[in-house]
């Protein structure tokens, strides 16, 4: 936030965090053009507020039946951020969450795009009539290729499921809400198959009847309940420790069928192995041993003179 030049455009869940809020701030009163796309159920939250009292113009999706479920910026046209965190005290705080930053300009294209359909169209739930995200597939950079998708419109669940299908050694996840039945049914394939799949469920999110914890379970595979007192946040499936599912999109028909999700799907063994700490991290707490003869991935931490920065959260002791 504090190097954008010109714009920031902020499509959020929530808004609530200070220190985000005070950024931003500070951007507007610099001379940068701000503008915020939200959700109607937390139209009043007190970021939200603060944004306006400032003149930063606010849309909201106003459909009580979905939810506009992205947590993404794009600074000046030529980066992003995306992830699971939401932008609130508790996502940043105390949640199990990922933040990701990239440098790339047609990746940027792509958020703008999306951007500029729900602020500017108000169009919510899909794509507008001749409208697509113009570079679904992108370099990140010569060796990094990623995928790039949204929700309704890109079936996001299908290019999940691909990915997951071509598993040979390995499925780990986090999953806030697992629900999706085709997900669910595919990592049990792969498992039958070989695959050592293993992963932690929200425990707030498993209650239900739709879950596919217990499924899993009573499949014999490795699935665990979290430990933070608070909620694991994360949306992420590591394959064969070298692509990555991540993003807003919870792995849900909700997620695929109803509300507005971004996903990426990263193609890059160095960031597979971030996001193989944090679930070695997150899964150990729950009670996951790894099997004999795989030793622990190293912890997440932050990149730097890279076009990518994956940041873990939370940062004070997830309390």
């Amino acid at each position: 936030i504090d190097e954008a030049k010109a714009t920031i455009d902020v499509c959020c869940f929530e808004l609530d965090n200070k220190v985000i809020v005070a950024a931003l701030t500070k951007a507007v009163q610099r001379g940068v053009k701000v503008r915020l796309v939200t959700e109607t159920d937390y139209i009043g939250e007190s970021g939200v507020t603060a944004l306006r009292a400032v003149n930063v113009p606010v849309v909201d999706d106003q459909r009580p039946s979905a939810l506009m479920h992205n947590k993404f910026m794009v600074f000046d046209g030529k980066a992003i951020w995306t992830g699971s965190m939401n932008f609130t005290e508790n996502c940043a705080y105390r949640n199990n969450n990922n933040g990701m930053y990239f440098e790339n300009t047609r990746l940027a294209e792509n958020y703008s795009t999306k951007f500029k359909w729900m602020f500017e169209q108000r169009k919510f739930g899909g794509a507008p009539a001749f409208g697509k995200i113009p570079n679904p597939l992108v370099q990140i950079t010569s060796d990094f290729p990623a995928e790039n998708y949204f929700s309704t419109h890109d079936k996001g669940a299908s290019h999940v499921i691909d990915t997951v299908k071509k598993a040979t050694k390995s499925i780990h996840f986090l999953a806030f809400s697992f629900t999706h039945e085709g997900i669910g049914q595919a990592m049990l394939e792969r498992s039958r198959a070989g695959v050592q799949v293993a992963g932690v469920f929200e425990k707030s999110q498993t209650t239900s009847g739709h879950t596919e914890y217990q499924k899993l379970k009573e499949a014999g595979l490795p699935v665990f309940l979290d430990a933070n007192p608070r909620n694991m946040h994360h949306k992420v499936i590591i394959v064969d420790g070298e692509v990555v599912v991540a993003g807003s999109f919870n792995f849900s028909n909700n997620a695929d069928r109803t509300n507005d999700e971004n996903m990426v799907i990263l193609h890059n063994a160095e960031i597979a192995s971030k996001f193989e700490g944090e679930f070695q991290k997150v899964a150990g707490l729950a009670g996951y041993t790894p099997p004999a003869g795989q030793p622990a991935a190293p912890g997440a931490k932050p990149e730097s003179g890279f076009p990518f920065n994956l940041t873990s959260f939370p940062k004070f002791g997830g309390k």
